[in-house]
């Protein structure tokens, strides 16, 4: 059995005004609003990628003959723990904010890649790269079912950033303004919680795989992820 959880869009970061470059060269200015960032980014990034955990780790912990269900005081103690714990949040706004900087177009998202690369690397956690180019899929876990697939998108889009923020984008004419930058950020954050379970035996028998997908704004990058993983039994 093979359950995806989608990241939901933009649940985040800052007043912002892009310029957007259409077809034909016309220009359009486009302004997004989103969440506070110097107030809610790190607690949004802690809650969203521990509920991740928490979903993930319940299904591979329940037995084939019962259902899984969120256990409420499991997924209480997660998120009081990573609050607690200074260096990851640290580190979880450090990596977003690399991301955000470097902004990288449908299947160009090399740079990207090579990020998401290194920090699973430092996780110890496995992986297979270049899956439609630029895509990545992280395991975690005993190879047994039941297995989950935590999928988070990579690309950005072709816009201007006039956010003024000291970690705008470098790349004219490109802008992570979709929270991919963030998706991909808390998947890495819920992979290293995994990872700290799998080493304490708390994961239990199940599989979890991290997918980094390439091309989801236009491109049908998913196509690659599905096809990447139809065999999971």
């Amino acid at each position: 059995t093979t359950t995806f959880f989608f990241f939901p869009f933009p649940l985040f970061p800052f007043h912002t005004q892009h310029r957007n470059t259409r077809a034909g060269g016309e220009k359009g200015v486009c302004l997004c609003r989103h969440r506070s960032m110097k107030v809610t980014s790190h607690k949004v990034l802690l809650r969203v990628c521990t509920l991740l955990l928490a979903l993930a780790a319940s299904v591979a912990r329940a037995s084939a003959e019962a259902p899984p269900a969120i256990d409420k005081a499991f997924v209480s103690g997660l998120l009081e723990s990573a609050k607690a714990d200074k260096d990851f949040r640290e580190w979880m706004l450090s990596v977003r904010r690399e991301l955000h900087s470097k902004p990288e177009l449908m299947y160009e998202e090399v740079e990207t890649s090579k990020i998401i690369q290194r920090e699973l690397k430092k996780l110890d956690i496995p992986f297979t790269s270049g899956i439609g180019k630029t895509g990545v899929i992280g395991v975690i876990g005993t190879g047994e079912e039941p297995v989950i697939a935590l999928r988070a998108d990579i690309d950005a889009l072709p816009l201007e950033e006039e956010s003024g923020v000291p970690f705008r984008s470098q790349h004219p004419g490109r802008m992570h303004a979709c929270g991919h930058d963030i998706h991909t950020t808390m998947l890495l954050g819920a992979g290293r919680l995994l990872k700290k379970l799998e080493s304490s035996g708390e994961l239990g028998k199940g599989t979890i795989k991290l997918a980094f997908q390439p091309a989801e704004e236009g491109g049908a990058g998913a196509l690659h992820i599905r096809e990447h993983l139809k065999d999971i039994k």
